[in-house]
């Protein structure tokens, strides 16, 4: 059965030679006098034998051993140079995770400032930007595209298939084969078409869009914008109608003239 045992240790004398001396508790209380009488002889011989680098083994009673302090502080030493060397390694590592952090933030705030920046430019041209995503076949809606299409902010689900019934009917296909011919790369996806509201009123939409590939050239997005041009539609449809005005009163002045003339 293990016991308990009182350990101590110190130099010999001036030479390069320790003692560590470990004693019993039971055997110090039953023999104090004679246990620290012995350990006191058996320090003294050392001190004169340690200029000899003779070990010693101190039994039974002290149960110690005669060791070389040299050889302790060489340890020491080891230890302490290979806890210096962890701690710059580890002071490196923070530097250097440090120095990444700092480019990491200044990549945020270019990125950040990029948005601003994009964001600036869609309002002022009053765009809506979506992005499809071909994978998960999802389209994400910015705040503008909700109100173009007069939707609730938040509100629109993400499934084409409900993008496509605000597009109206008679020009539904007609997006449709355009998103797939874009897609597969056989045309750029750029169309003017008309869509519903929840009023069943008619506005007319010109929308862009880019096709974003992986290494395999495979659609991964289509990123695009919307701009609501149902004023210019219709002053476009005004001067087409006052065209044909002027045409048909050149037509009636033309042929006023000639019954003129046969008068």
């Amino acid at each position: 059965q293990q016991q308990q045992q009182l350990i101590a240790f110190g130099p010999v004398g001036a030479g390069e030679w320790g003692v560590i001396v470990t004693v019993s508790p039971h055997d110090l209380e039953a023999n104090l006098n004679k246990q620290m009488t012995l350990i006191i002889v058996t320090v003294l011989v050392m001190g004169m034998l340690g200029a000899g680098g003779i070990f010693v083994l101190v039994e039974p009673l002290t149960e110690g051993i005669l060791v070389k302090t040299g050889t302790l502080e060489k340890r020491v030493r080891d230890a302490t140079a290979a806890m210096e060397h962890e701690l710059k390694e580890y002071k490196r590592l923070d530097a250097a995770m440090a120095s990444q952090a700092g480019r990491l933030d200044r990549a945020n705030a270019a990125l950040q400032e990029s948005r601003e920046r994009l964001q600036l430019a869609l309002d002022v041209a009053q765009l809506g930007a979506w992005i499809l995503d071909v994978n998960e076949n999802t389209v994400t809606w910015d705040e503008r595209m909700h109100s173009i299409f007069g939707c609730a902010p938040g509100s629109f689900s993400g499934r084409p298939d409900d993008f496509y019934e605000h597009v109206h009917p008679e020009d539904r296909q007609r997006v449709r084969d355009a998103a797939m011919a874009a897609r597969e790369g056989t045309a750029d996806f750029d169309l003017d078409y008309r869509i519903l509201m929840p009023d069943d009123a008619v506005r007319y939409i010109s929308s862009r869009a880019l096709v974003v590939r992986d290494d395999n050239n495979q659609p991964k997005r289509m990123v695009g914008v919307c701009l609501d041009v149902t004023e210019r539609q219709r002053a476009q449809e005004d001067l087409a109608r006052h065209a044909r005005e002027m045409d048909r009163l050149n037509d009636e002045l033309e042929r006023s003239n000639q019954e003129l003339q046969q008068f």
